[in-house]
C-alpha cells in the first residue's frame, strides 16, 4: 500500500476517532441540558396551569375543556389529572410521533425527563394533581441534526487534510520518488545520481543509492576495459592495431560459414619483402613507421567497407579479407604503390618491394584452399621485384554474372510474391539444449533459384533496398509467428532503422499483433551497425521496447567497450561474434574474454549468446564459461 494511501487511512481513523469523542461529549452534554430544561418546562407548565384551575369553578366538564386547551396549545405528550385517592380523573396523550429521528438514534441516546406535577385546590382542599409531559421529540430532533452537522464538518475536514497531507507528503517524499526512479534505472542499466535533500533520513539514503550507482558504473566500466584490453591483446598486432593471423583467420572462416555475409570476395595479401635489408638501410624506428603507413592504408580500406577486415600476419606480411565480389582490385593497390616513391624511402629503390596478391573465395571453401590461392599469387607478384598486382581470375556462380538492372528486375518480382521470399531455421538453444528461439535468414527466389542472403544483400545494399527487404521479411516473420508458438528471430539492417517507412510498418503492425506474439520475436542488428547510427537505434528501441519485442546485437564482442553507451535501451541479448568462439577450447585468451562478456552482460541484464559453434569441445567449453544460448552449425 502506498504511503498517501496509508496517510489517507490515518486521517480517516484519527477524525473517526475525534469524531466518536466529539459525539459522545457533545451529545451526553447536549442531553443533560435538554433534560434539565425540558423538566423545568414540565414543572413551570404544571404549575400554572394548576395556578389557573384553582381560579375556576371544579365542574368537570369545564375542567375538561381547560385540560384540553392547554393540551392542544401546547407541545405535550401526556396531561393527567389524578384525584386525591390516584384515581385518573383527566388524561389527555399525544400519539406517537412521526418524525425522521431513527429509531436506533432515540434508543441510544434515550432522553428521560421527568413529569412536571402540581396541586389542584378547591378552596382550601386538595382537588387533585396535575402530571404534566412535554414533547421530547423536538430533543431528539435537535440532537440528531447537530449529529448530522457534526459528522459533515469532520468529513470536510478529513478531505481537507488528506489533500493537504498529501500534498505535503509528496513535497516530503519526493526524493524518494527520485531513488525509485534512480533504483529502477541501475536495474536498466543507466547508473544515475540524485541531489541530496535536505530531509536527514532521506539524505542519508540518497547518498547509499548514489554511492551504490556510482560504485556499479566504476565496476563494469572497469570490467569493460579490462575486456577491451584483454580482447586488443587476443585480436590486434601491437604495432600496427591491425588483427593478428589468429583472429584474421578466425574471421575468414566465419566469411566462409556464415551465410548472411556475401558468399563471394576476395583475399589481398600484401609482403614487405626484404625486411630485414629494409631494417639495416633505414633503421628500426623508420622501419617501424614504413609497416604503420601499409597498415594504415588497409585501415582506411576497412573504415570505409562495412565487414572488411586488415591483418598483419607476421613481421613482413599483411591480409584484408574483402567481403564483395564487386570491387576493382587496381583501386585498392595504388595507395600501396606510392608509400615507396615518399622522400623518405629514397633509399630503398633498390632493396625495397611491396608485392599484392590476390585471391577470390566462395562460401563452402576451406580456409587452406583459399589461402594457398592467394600465397600463389603473392609468390609471382614477388617474383617481379617491382610493385606488381597478380589477381587470380574470378570463378563466379550462375547468378552472377547479372548485371545491375537485371538483379534489380529479378529482385522487384520475387518481393511481389511473399511465396518467393522464404524464412530458413537454425536452431538457438540453451546450455540445456532447450529452443531459445529460431534464427530466420531470408532466402529469396531470383532468376528462378533460391538464393540466400550473401548472394542477394550485396545487390539489395546497391540498389539501397534494405527497408524494403526487411520489411517483406518482417511481415512473413509475423505471418509465421501467428501460427507458430515457437519464438522467432529475423536479421534488421541498421539502414533500415533510419528509414522511416521501416519503423513505421513495424510499429502498426506489432500494435495488431497479440502481446504473447510481439514477446516471441526477437530481432538482431549488427553491433558495428549500431554504433555507427547510434541515435537511430536509441530511438527504434525505445519505441519497439514497451511492445515487448526482444532486440539484441549480434556478430558482437569487437566493440564491447562501448557496451555503456547502450545501457539505458534495455538490450535483451549479446551474441558473440564467431570469431571469438572458434576453438575456444584451445585458447585461455579467448576463454577469459568471453567469459568476461559474459559476467558483464549477466550484470547488466542482457543475455550472453555463442554464435558459430561447430563441435562438441567448443559447446563444453562455453557452458563451463556460464554462456546462456549457443548457435552454430552443430546446434541442431
Amino acid at each position: 500500500m502506498s504511503l498517501i494511501k496509508q496517510l489517507w487511512l490515518a486521517v480517516a481513523l484519527l477524525m473517526l476517532m475525534a469524531f466518536g469523542v466529539s459525539f459522545v461529549v457533545s451529545t451526553l452534554s447536549a442531553k443533560a441540558y435538554l433534560e434539565e430544561q425540558l423538566y423545568l418546562k414540565n414543572i413551570d407548565n404544571a404549575s400554572s396551569l394548576a395556578l389557573s384551575m384553582n381560579q375556576l369553578p371544579k365542574d368537570p366538564t369545564l375542567v375538561e375543556l381547560q385540560l384540553s386547551a392547554q393540551f392542544d396549545t401546547g407541545h405535550y405528550q401526556l396531561i393527567r389529572l389524578t384525584s386525591p385517592t390516584d384515581e385518573v380523573l383527566i388524561e389527555r396523550q399525544a400519539l406517537a410521533s412521526k418524525d425522521k429521528t431513527p429509531q436506533w438514534f432515540k434508543q441510544l441516546v434515550n432522553i428521560k425527563v421527568a413529569p412536571g406535577t402540581a396541586s389542584v385546590m378547591d378552596g382550601w382542599t386538595v382537588y387533585g394533581t396535575i402530571q404534566l409531559e412535554s414533547q421530547v421529540s423536538y430533543a431528539y430532533h435537535t440532537l440528531w441534526q447537530s449529529t448530522i452537522d457534526l459528522l459533515l464538518i469532520f468529513a470536510l475536514a478529513i478531505l481537507l487534510s488528506g489533500l493537504i497531507g498529501s500534498w505535503i507528503l509528496k513535497l516530503i517524499i519526493h526524493p524518494l520518488d527520485d531513488v525509485v526512479e534512480q533504483a529502477e534505472a541501475i536495474g536498466d542499466r543507466r547508473f544515475v545520481t540524485n541531489k541530496e535533500p535536505d530531509t536527514l533520513e532521506f539524505k542519508q539514503l540518497v547518498r547509499s543509492m548514489n554511492l551504490l550507482s556510482n560504485r556499479v558504473k566504476t565496476m563494469l566500466e572497469a570490467e569493460t576495459q579490462r575486456l577491451e584490453s584483454m580482447r586488443q591483446k587476443l585480436q590486434q598486432d601491437n604495432l600496427t592495431g591491425l588483427l593478428n593471423r589468429d583472429s584474421f583467420m578466425a574471421h575468414l572462416k566465419t566469411a566462409l560459414n556464415q551465410e548472411d555475409m556475401s558468399n563471394q570476395g576476395y583475399i589481398l595479401l600484401v609482403r614487405l619483402s626484404s625486411l630485414s635489408f629494409i631494417n639495416q638501410e633505414i633503421g628500426h624506428q623508420q622501419t617501424d613507421r614504413l609497416i604503420r603507413a601499409i597498415a594504415h592504408i588497409l585501415q582506411d580500406f576497412c573504415r570505409s567497407h562495412v565487414g572488411w577486415k586488415a591483418a598483419r600476419l607476421n613481421g613482413s606480411d599483411f591480409a584484408l579479407l574483402i567481403t564483395e565480389h564487386q570491387v576493382d582490385p587496381h583501386q585498392l593497390t595504388a595507395p600501396l604503390k606510392s608509400i615507396l616513391s615518399h622522400p623518405e624511402y629514397n633509399s630503398l629503390y633498390n632493396i625495397a618491394h611491396i608485392a599484392v596478391g590476390i585471391s577470390y573465395y566462395q562460401q563452402g571453401e576451406s580456409i587452406a584452399n583459399v589461402m594457398t590461392r592467394a600465397d600463389a599469387c603473392l609468390a609471382r607478384s614477388e617474383l617481379d621485384f617491382q610493385t606488381v598486382l597478380d589477381i587470380e581470375p574470378q570463378h563466379t556462380i550462375a547468378c552472377h554474372h547479372f548485371g545491375l538492372s537485371e538483379w534489380k528486375h529479378g529482385l522487384t518480382e520475387a518481393l511481389k510474391s511473399s511465396d518467393q521470399l522464404r524464412l530458413a531455421r537454425f536452431n538457438v538453444r540453451d546450455s540445456q539444449d532447450k529452443l531459445l528461439h529460431i534464427e530466420c535468414p531470408v532466402r529469396l527466389v531470383v532468376f528462378g533459384e533460391e538464393q540466400n542472403a550473401g548472394v542477394i544483400f550485396p545487390w539489395i545494399s546497391r540498389l539501397q533496398w534494405q527497408d524494403r527487404i526487411d520489411i517483406a521479411v518482417f511481415m512473413k516473420a509475423v505471418s509465421t509467428l501467428i501460427h507458430s508458438p515457437e519464438p522467432l528471430c529475423i536479421n534488421v539492417s541498421i539502414e533500415s532503422l533510419n528509414s522511416a517507412h521501416f519503423r513505421e510498418t513495424v510499429l502498426k503492425e506489432l500494435t495488431l499483433l497479440d502481446a504473447s506474439k510481439c514477446s516471441q520475436l526477437w530481432l538482431d542488428i549488427s553491433e558495428r551497425g549500431v554504433y555507427q547510427h547510434l541515435d537511430a537505434f536509441r530511438s527504434f528501441c525505445l519505441a519497439i521496447k514497451p511492445l515487448g519485442c526482444k532486440i539484441g546485437l549480434e556478430h558482437a564482442g569487437e566493440h564491447f567497450s562501448r557496451i555503456a553507451e547502450l545501457n539505458d535501451l534495455g538490450i535483451d541479448y549479446y551474441k558473440i561474434d564467431a570469431s571469438f568462439i572458434r576453438d575456444i577450447h584451445h585458447s585461455n585468451i579467448n576463454q577469459n574474454f568471453v567469459q568476461g562478456v559474459i559476467t558483464v552482460a549477466h550484470a547488466i541484464g542482457m543475455m550472453a549468446i555463442a554464435e558459430g559453434v561447430c563441435h562438441e569441445l567448443e559447446k563444453q567449453t562455453l557452458i563451463a564459461l556460464g554462456i546462456d544460448a549457443m548457435t552454430g552449425s552443430y546446434i541442431e
